[in-house]
């Protein structure tokens, strides 16, 4: 009877650890909330999928998309066969990705992206750019302050982590 209490025991300790390991939040990464494993049985307990922000609605489209941030003379359209790719969600899309650290630095200064399956994709910049925390946003190692991105239809921000098996870091 005592093998039995012991064994019980170190599970209900053990599901404990796993329980807090992903709901308490940490440095890097995305916490899960504190409820995360009944959120399919109650709705009231789900986090939002996007980080909510006036400007940014990924599901609608937007014109100004491409050249929000840049010169409309610097912007040069995909091309059709490509841009089908987008209507069957065979896309990253990233849309006004603001990251601002406690400290108060602005790391990532809106960015909008739209990276296509079967392409290559290089991330330049000089140092302080906002490289490193666009990565580390989109892999899911930093939360955004505003602004969300999608792959494939599915939200990468906050604790969608069905989305993350689509992406791949290498640093």
């Amino acid at each position: 009877m005592a093998t039995i209490s012991i064994i019980g025991s170190g599970l209900v300790w053990l599901a404990l650890g796993i329980y807090l390991e992903l709901a308490i939040p940490k440095t890097y990464g995305s916490k899960r909330g504190y409820c995360f494993c009944i959120t399919g049985l109650f709705a009231c307990c789900r986090r939002s999928q996007n980080i909510e922000s006036s400007k940014t609605n990924l599901n609608e489209p937007d014109p100004d998309f491409d050249t929000k941030y840049l010169s409309k003379n610097c912007f040069e359209p995909v091309s059709k066969l490509v841009a089908m790719k987008e209507l069957e969600n065979q896309i990253l899309k990233v849309q006004d990705l603001e990251k601002f650290y406690d400290n108060g630095t602005k790391a990532v200064n809106g960015i909008n992206l739209k990276l296509y399956q079967d392409q290559i994709f290089i991330l330049l910049g000089h140092n302080g750019a906002g490289k490193t925390s666009t990565i580390g946003v989109l892999s899911g190692l930093l939360e955004p302050t505003n602004g969300g991105a999608k792959v494939f239809g599915k939200s990468l921000v906050g604790d969608n982590f069905d989305a993350r098996k689509f992406m791949g870091m290498c640093p």
